[in-house]
């Protein structure tokens, strides 16, 4: 009788670790078709796809909310260690605050991932209610080497 408490108590304790490591493997299966579904619809595929969202996008973006594109500089990184590569684009804008405000509301609501990495604002002058805008915006995406 006391066998088979024994046994029994293994059997259970058994059931609970064999619900546990399902449980983690069908985690680990969710997140693994979840990145995956991350790198094909939300990440640019490439530099020239990132290049086009953070250029024609924004520049869309900008137009649509009355902020004006003094210049910009772009510097693609490629990250140690990973198979993703970064994009660096930081814009010389101008606009009045309203305008400014809805535009980094804007960036910061679109379905693309791209990241404010940095914001500067300053005024454009004495009595000018403009201000000047340093924008410094990044999206990643899959490095050439990992193109499948």
């Amino acid at each position: 009788a006391v066998r088979a408490e024994e046994s029994g108590r293994a059997l259970a304790a058994a059931r609970a670790d064999l619900t546990v490591a399902e449980a983690t493997r069908d985690g680990q299966a969710q997140a693994t078709r979840d990145l995956d579904r991350f790198y094909r619809e939300v990440l640019p595929a490439d530099l020239s796809a990132a290049q086009r969202l953070t250029r024609s996008r924004l520049s869309l973006l900008a137009r649509a909310h009355d902020v004006v594109f003094l210049q910009s500089s772009t510097t693609p990184e490629t990250l140690n260690n990973s198979t993703l590569d970064r994009l660096v684009v930081t814009y010389s804008l101008t606009g009045d605050w309203e305008d400014v405000q809805r535009f980094v509301h804007a960036i910061e609501t679109l379905p693309e991932f791209v990241l404010i990495d940095n914001l500067g604002l300053s005024e454009s002058g004495e009595g000018n209610t403009s201000l000047s805008l340093s924008l410094s915006v990044s999206t990643y995406y899959r490095a050439r080497s990992d193109v499948r």
